[in-house]
């Protein structure tokens, strides 16, 4: 995933690299058929519309498809860790698992070179934010020049939401997750680029509700800023 934040990456690459893939929900999904409700077990079912908005948060035309995601272990292993809840996203996986030492949530996201960044710590519990170093290195610029380059990885609680799906109403807990890399252009100019996603998670349905992703970059010559991808729960089914 870093190599997808370095300059000499376009910001579709950086997109590419660090979309999220995962379960949403919009703040009112409605309809009579919306899913039933209780303590989600191996089988249970997610289905999201997914779609890309514009700055105004509408959707895209042409951009939406729906996606079925499933939970196929509830005490299963992930790496080293054990009682994982693992679900299925077609070829990608999702792992959570909660923190036996401060209630919180860990989440392993699908994302290409998730393996870098490891386990998410989701403060759904301590709503305490936290700040990680994925990368601190020295760039050759040429002409015996050099810059930094960091790569770090921001986590903080955002708020609590209530969330209606069909005839349910869900309490669900918003983090944002952001990863910065900032690089150098020059020994005095540098690149920033962000990768932002958003999350809701409802404890009540074991799963997320909404995932919004956004990538930017800013240089000292323009700044870009991609669509929000958005993942918006329609149905759920628990077993």
């Amino acid at each position: 995933m870093l190599d997808a934040i370095v300059p000499t990456r376009t910001l579709a690459t950086l997109a590419a690299l660090v979309a999220l893939v995962a379960a949403g929900c919009s703040d009112e999904p409605t309809g009579p058929d919306a899913g039933s409700s209780g303590t989600p077990r191996t089988g249970s079912t997610y289905t999201m519309h997914r779609f890309d908005a514009d700055t105004t948060g509408a959707p895209i035309a042409g951009s939406g498809d729906t996606i079925v995601t499933t939970l196929v272990a509830t005490d299963g292993r992930f790496g080293a860790e054990t009682g994982v809840r693992v679900y299925t996203q077609g070829s990608d996986t999702v792992a959570l698992l909660r923190d036996a030492g401060n209630g919180d949530l860990l989440y392993y996201p699908a994302w290409q070179g998730a393996a870098l960044v490891g386990w998410i710590s989701l403060p759904i519990t301590t709503r305490s934010p936290t700040e990680r170093v994925l990368r601190d290195t020295t760039i050759d610029l040429g002409g015996g020049q050099t810059g930094r380059s960091r790569v770090t990885l921001e986590v903080a609680y955002v708020s609590t939401h209530q969330v209606t799906v069909g005839d349910r109403t869900l309490e669900a807990h918003e983090v944002r997750i952001r990863i910065v890399g900032v690089h150098p252009l020059t020994p005095d100019q540098n690149l920033t680029e962000t990768s932002t996603h958003t999350v809701r998670y409802a404890p009540a349905i074991g799963y997320f509700v909404r995932i919004e992703t956004g990538e930017s970059q800013q240089s000292p010559f323009s700044t870009i800023t991609g669509p929000t991808a958005v993942s918006a729960l329609t149905r759920f089914e628990l077993k």
